[in-house]
């Protein structure tokens, strides 16, 4: 397959006008051209379809695609990446505005490194850029992963090029190989941690992924959802376990209830503290909803099983890193529990 442009930029949108409309006249600044813009609209009735209509009109190099339903996250960007004719996928989502040599930047770099087919970047916070909202990502031993670096202040120490665990898919790079590879997401997981599921599956397969700190964006944080709603809430739940009997070695699934009971001990301290994620879900919310909430997500898990038990047999049968090898990535990439839950 030939490919037409160098970057592929996928945008997802759904009731996002604000949104999408920054985040494409950023992409506009960018000093690099050798690429495409395919927005995908997940049935928006904010008025955001008329304002996309216009605003790709007579622009050769964009492509919108308007769906008749929210397809979620998953559904929307899969339908986004049979479009696609770059040889890398920006997955970039339409609440990050990238920085104007993002592009440039992850050109030269990509150019002379083929060694990797997953690229994180550096995601600032778009209210306060001094603050990390993250630069990959990183795994507890029940499947929750959470961004590296969320909430540090940027002082320098993320600046290297390294490898990490796997990108977040607020501003990610792909390569239309990998993609293709691994059918892109897993729409079960409708929002939140398919990127983590699409980023596992890849480093099963063997491909690793790296970290481009030049590579800047500005993310409005859980812009769409709400950073702390109970849709949200139930969905991280119930994907992280999607994540964990998909993707783990069969001994860390037996072992995760006991990982899975320090954490929701730590977050019922926050609670009590009114600290961390729970803490905030509480002032926000009530701490009966956040029960509540997950209830919702075993309930829908258990629903799910079928489907997932069958992913996992094709996933384990072709994977080509070995039971030990993969336990040496998770325990390299391991997040602290008081660090996911109190901070």
């Amino acid at each position: 397959m030939k490919n037409r442009y160098f970057f592929s930029i996928v945008i997802l949108n759904f009731n996002g006008y604000w949104l999408i409309r920054d985040c494409l006249l950023h992409i506009e600044k960018q000093t690099f051209s050798d690429y495409e813009v395919i927005v995908v609209d997940n049935g928006s009735t904010d008025g955001s379809v008329d304002f996309l209509r216009r605003y790709v009109s007579g622009k050769k190099n964009y492509k919108l695609i308007l769906l008749n339903e929210n397809k979620g996250y998953t559904g929307g960007n899969n339908i986004g990446f049979k479009h696609v004719e770059g040889k890398y996928i920006l997955l970039l989502n339409n609440d990050a505005f990238i920085k104007e040599d993002f592009l440039m930047r992850a050109h030269q770099h990509i150019k002379e490194n083929n060694e990797y087919q997953m690229f994180a970047t550096k995601v600032l916070r778009w209210d306060d850029p001094e603050i990390i909202d993250k630069v990959g990502h990183l795994i507890y031993p029940d499947g929750l992963n959470r961004g590296r670096g969320h909430l540090q202040r940027d002082e320098g120490q993320f600046d290297e090029v390294e490898e990490i665990l796997w990108p977040d898919g607020s501003a990610a790079i792909y390569s239309g190989e990998l993609i293709r590879e691994v059918r892109g997401f897993d729409e079960v997981f409708f929002a939140y941690g398919d990127d983590a599921d699409l980023g596992m599956r890849s480093r099963l397969l063997g491909y690793k992924a790296q970290y481009l700190p030049f590579c800047i964006s500005l993310h409005k944080h859980s812009s769409t959802a709400g950073r702390f709603s109970p849709l949200k809430i139930m969905l991280v739940e119930r994907n992280r376990l999607f994540l964990l009997v998909k993707n783990f070695p069969l001994k860390k699934v037996l072992i995760s209830p006991y990982y899975t009971f320090i954490r929701y001990a730590y977050n019922f301290y926050g609670l009590l503290k009114n600290r961390g994620s729970a803490g905030e879900f509480k002032r926000e919310n009530g701490s009966f909803k956040l029960f509540f909430a997950l209830l919702k997500a075993y309930v829908s898990f258990f629903k799910n099983l079928p489907h997932i038990l069958s992913e996992r047999r094709k996933i384990q049968k072709s994977r080509k890193l070995s039971t030990r090898e993969i336990c040496k990535i998770l325990e390299k990439y391991r997040i602290d529990v008081k660090e996911l839950t109190l901070n």
